[in-house]
């Protein structure tokens, strides 16, 4: 969070020192951009906690899912025999 204040700290003054329009324009619009990741980041981090929710979990199980779809039945009939050959799982 921090180092997005400093971020938009440094490119107002780069902003407000530039003597080229081009420069000045980024500068102004990465401070822009680091003042809204800071003040994100800040209300991000003040909210309390709520482990019982779990929101963010719904995302992160669709794109498991999504990431090991197998591609064909072979492959994953091969990658199945090859886990249970694995001595550490077999029983």
């Amino acid at each position: 969070m921090s180092v997005f204040a400093v971020s938009a700290y440094v490119c107002f003054f780069a902003g407000a020192m530039g003597h080229d329009p081009s420069f000045t324009f980024c500068a102004l619009l990465a401070f822009a951009a680091s003042l809204a990741a800071a003040i994100i980041l800040n209300r991000h981090y003040e909210r309390p906690c709520d482990y019982r929710r779990r929101r963010h979990l719904g995302p992160t199980k669709f794109g498991l899912l999504m990431a090991i779809w197998p591609l064909d039945d072979k492959e994953m009939q091969s990658h199945a025999r090859r886990i249970a050959s694995t001595p550490s799982i077999q029983r």
